[in-house]
């Protein structure tokens, strides 16, 4: 059991008020993404109960940036940037972090996701 995958295959993607059409889904690996925001436990644990029922209904929304610009990004806005790990690039994830939580847990290695070009 090392990749989660979507229970289905959508075409149409919504988060924020974005909409994005016709996106590709990649499997990436767990270890190499960063999730900049903590995940809330209780809520990850509903999502480890729910992916063992039914799967994964929605990929993790992921935006490939240089490292220097997520410091500068989180140093605008008084975040510690302590954390970030020293790579040239990160796979930070902008939406899905209890997933990703719910997904290590349950022992997998890859998770499907969506590239985004930028914030």
């Amino acid at each position: 059991m090392s990749k989660l995958q979507l229970a289905s295959r959508a075409s149409r993607l919504s988060y924020s008020g974005v909409i994005v059409a016709d996106f590709e889904v990649r499997c990436l690996k767990i270890k190499e993404l960063h999730c900049p925001v903590r995940s809330v436990p209780a809520f990850a644990e509903k999502l480890q109960a729910s992916i063992e029922r039914e799967g994964l209904h929605s990929p993790v929304i992921v935006v490939r940036m240089p490292r220097e610009d997520l410091v500068a990004y989180q140093e605008e806005r008084n975040v510690s940037t302590s954390f970030i790990p020293d790579r040239p690039w990160l796979n930070c994830v902008c939406g899905g972090t209890n997933r990703v939580e719910a997904a290590l847990a349950l022992g997998y290695d890859e998770i499907d996701c969506v590239l985004l070009p930028d914030l």
